[in-house]
């Protein structure tokens, strides 16, 4: 017998260090976890959420912790749920929120008790754990997220012993029929976010074909419209700049080398980012937000055909104009053979996160290493003159504690950095790997989760930019 699946809607009250929530359909359900007074919706308070496995009872779910401590998060959930049933974070490790941070995207999976048949099913929950609601099965299913608006749920589906993939669009209430997007492809996979307007960006690639497309999909009736496509190449990383007008993609040549070019949405036109030597490797194309009046585009370049490893980090100020690109992070700024896998502009623009790493060839172990990168900014002047200020690298002053960040987000107002430091988490005994970084002074701040278990990388969630890691 398939699980029946229910909707928990409940008042919570706030008794000393629990809570509990009233009104279910089962007896009065204790929630597991410490009160979430300032958790998501108060501002000035920094929710952060992450998969936790509990080290008693091996069992992972989605907690969160603030100034009020940790809260288990899809406790209420599991009690919807068949015993033994697995809660998932849609993109696990990570756990992702909507963009007003106040929702849960998740994945549960259930065995029917009778048959053995997994059963795998689309389920949000509010980040207080007041509602939670399980959707009908969706065969395949292995990904949700929150579109733009938060009105619907982006469903990625992989067929049962094919390598094909689809996405689904389902409203955000878990209410009626998935719709498909509507592509003649046998892989369509979710990419991110085509801008404000609500649709979502997918690359598709025929049977058969050897050649990888970029859409723009509308979650309310899969309706799709070809933005990017190349004969010769597989296209991939697509983002839209802030105004709109300008998409970025990574196009992969037979040898897997990539180059960068910016397909104008208003007339087609496309411009060459990357300088398209075959000796470069041009990757990890990120718009500056605070760029949308002239749009500004940050990306990655690695040698390749022997040349000596290291990455470089480039930016081009004018889109389309006669000043071309600069580095803003050289080989004098990363040690030799560093190569940089991430960039994340903050939250107002102007300032990028670099995380690089390297692999230690007898230990097998890598490191990683994290600088906040001011991006300069223009004098001002026409295309022809303009000259820019040089940005500067600023390294962590971690107080001489060994430091090993391999991942890190902006908090909303850019005011902090959250990161995840693999030193502390390896360490013995291990101690908290959730740190804080104030961008201006550089500083480190150990930040408590008060949970006794392994956990995954933290996200902020009301505090959350990084909506789609």
């Amino acid at each position: 017998m398939r699980p029946v699946h229910h909707r928990l809607a409940a008042p919570i009250v706030l008794l000393g260090s629990s809570l509990v929530a009233q009104g279910c359909s089962e007896s009065s359900l204790a929630l597991d976890g410490g009160g979430m007074e300032d958790v998501a919706g108060a501002e000035g308070v920094a929710t952060v959420v992450f998969a936790g496995t509990d080290a008693a009872t091996l069992t992972t779910d989605v907690w969160a912790f603030g100034p009020s401590g940790a809260f288990n998060v899809t406790g209420g959930l599991r009690s919807l749920l068949a015993e033994g049933s697995s809660v998932l974070p849609s993109t696990a490790p990570l756990p992702v929120p909507s963009r007003d941070g106040s929702r849960l995207a998740l994945v549960v999976t259930e065995v029917d008790s009778e048959s053995g048949e997994v059963i795998v099913s689309p389920a949000t929950c509010s980040l207080d754990g007041v509602e939670a609601e399980v959707g009908e099965p969706v065969p395949g299913l292995i990904a949700a997220w929150f579109d733009q608006g938060g009105e619907h749920l982006v469903l990625q589906v992989q067929d049962s012993g094919a390598d094909t993939r689809r996405v689904l669009f389902l409203p955000a209430d878990l209410s009626g029929e998935p719709v498909q997007a509507e592509i003649d492809a046998t892989d369509v996979v979710f990419r991110g976010h085509a801008g404000e307007t609500g649709h979502v960006l997918v690359t598709a690639t025929a049977d058969g074909d050897a050649t990888r497309s970029v859409w723009r999909v509308d979650p309310h009736d899969g309706a799709a419209s070809l933005l990017a496509a190349d004969p010769e190449r597989w296209l991939g990383a697509p983002s839209v700049s802030p105004d709109g007008a300008w998409l970025a993609v990574e196009a992969s040549d037979a040898t897997g080398r990539r180059e960068l070019y910016a397909w104008s949405l208003d007339d087609g036109r496309v411009v060459a980012i990357s300088a398209g030597s075959p000796l470069v490797d041009a990757h990890h194309p990120a718009w500056d937000p605070g760029s949308a009046g002239a749009p500004r585009l940050a990306w990655v370049e690695d040698p390749v055909g022997g040349g000596t490893p290291g990455s470089t980090v480039r930016v081009l100020d004018v889109l389309g104009g006669d000043v071309g690109a600069r580095t803003l992070v050289g080989t004098e700024d990363l040690p030799t053979g560093r190569t940089v896998d991430s960039l994340r502009w903050s939250p107002a623009g102007g300032r990028l996160l670099v995380i690089s790493r390297s692999a230690d060839l007898g230990t097998g172990e890598t490191s990683y290493e994290l600088q906040v990168v001011s991006a300069g900014e223009s004098d001002g002047a026409s295309d022809d003159d303009a000259e820019f200020t040089a940005g500067d690298v600023d390294e962590i002053d971690s107080g001489g504690t060994p430091l090993n960040p391999s991942t890190a987000h902006w908090a909303r107002d850019g005011s902090r950095v959250l990161l995840w430091d693999r030193a502390a988490a390896t360490a013995t005994p291990p101690s908290s790997p959730v740190r804080e970084l104030d961008p201006d002074s550089m500083t480190l701040t150990d930040v408590g989760t008060d949970f006794a278990g392994e956990i995954s990388y933290p996200l902020y969630a009301w505090w959350n930019t990084l909506l789609y890691p």
